[in-house]
C-alpha cells in the first residue's frame, strides 16, 4: 500500500483501490457519502451502516458501536490516509475528497 504519504495531486494504485475497497464497511462508507453529498456525523455513518448490515431498523445497539468502532478506529483513517475521504477524528465528521472519483470505476 503506497497510499499513507499520497500527495493531493497523486492518484491511488490500482492495487491501492483493490485495496480499499475490499472490505464492505469501506464501499458502504464511500456510497453512503456519495449518497448524502455532503458532510455526515461518525454516528449516523454507523447507525446506517449497522442498518443495511442487520436488515433491522434501528440495528441492536450492539451491532452499532461496533460498527462505530471499526470504522473510527479502522476504516475512516484508511480512507481517510488514502485521500478518498476527510475524517476530523475530533468532529466525528466525514467528508469526500476530489480523490473519491478514482475509485467509481470499481
Amino acid at each position: 500500500m503506497s497510499y499513507p504519504g499520497l500527495q493531493p495531486t497523486q492518484r491511488l494504485s490500482e492495487t491501492d483501490i483493490h485495496d480499499l475497497l475490499r472490505n464492505d464497511r469501506r464501499r458502504e462508507t464511500i456510497k453512503r457519502l456519495q449518497v448524502h453529498g455532503r458532510e455526515v456525523m461518525l454516528r449516523d455513518l454507523a447507525e446506517e451502516i449497522a442498518e443495511r448490515e442487520t436488515g433491522e431498523s434501528p440495528a441492536p445497539r450492539n451491532i452499532r458501536d461496533s460498527v462505530y468502532i471499526s470504522l473510527h478506529q479502522n476504516h475512516l483513517p484508511k480512507l481517510d490516509d488514502a485521500g478518498v475521504i476527510d475524517y476530523d477524528r475530533d468532529r466525528k465528521t466525514i467528508s469526500l475528497r476530489e480523490q473519491a472519483r478514482t475509485v467509481d470505476v470499481y
